[in-house]
């Protein structure tokens, strides 16, 4: 019990005293200028990148007719996002080699979040599930940034996006929330692969 109580109390310290997040806008801002040679892939499936090419990625379910007009453009984040639903996540993805990146949705905590947080589903059903998160692959080390789909965000307190480090706790990733999708740098002291989820904290 003593080791148990001890842990809890890592975990909430871990999560909550980890690199601050962002007081305004200015990563959104940062990531949505980012530029790139753009694709679209389904979640859940590996999308090639070219080695020393920045590519935007817009993923989802089905791409549709929206994104076949920017494919191979080079166009930043924030004119992709014009053109995606609101399911679709947009990634920056820079990696010095070719290779092959893939994005999961996540339904499910495997681990509990912290006391005083709580999970931000999605504003929309991704294929049949609402997702808290998202799992990040790749083939080899990459830079990473993201925007996440619309959240639906229903309880007060502040945003945040959580990584999950050694499938044991939570650290938490600095972050932008504006217009209901989060921003981040993933490459946020560690390597961008791994399991984000989408939170809030009291």
């Amino acid at each position: 019990m003593k080791f148990s109580a001890i842990f809890v109390a890592s975990v909430a310290l871990l999560a909550v005293f980890s690199p601050s997040v962002a007081s305004s806008n200015s990563i959104s801002i940062s990531i949505g200028s980012a530029k790139g040679h753009c694709a679209v892939s389904n979640y859940g499936l590996f999308a090639g990148v070219d080695g020393g090419v920045a590519a935007n990625i817009a993923f989802d379910l089905n791409p549709g007719l929206p994104f076949l007009g920017f494919i191979q453009d080079i166009l930043s984040v924030n004119q992709v996002l014009k053109d995606v639903f609101p399911s679709t996540s947009v990634f920056n993805i820079v990696s010095k080699t070719d290779s092959q990146v893939k994005v999961s949705v996540v339904t499910q905590l495997s681990v509990p979040l912290p006391k005083g947080f709580s999970v931000i589903k999605t504003q929309s059903l991704i294929g049949a599930n609402i997702a808290i998160g998202f799992t990040l692959d790749a083939s080899v080390s990459i830079s990473a940034s993201m925007v996440s789909p619309v959240l639906s965000v229903e309880s007060a307190g502040s945003v945040r996006l959580l990584k999950l480090e050694g499938g044991a706790f939570y650290r938490v990733i600095g972050s932008s929330f504006s217009e209901g999708r989060i921003s981040a740098y993933l490459n946020d002291g560690s390597l961008a692969q791994g399991t984000y989820i989408f939170a809030t904290v009291a």
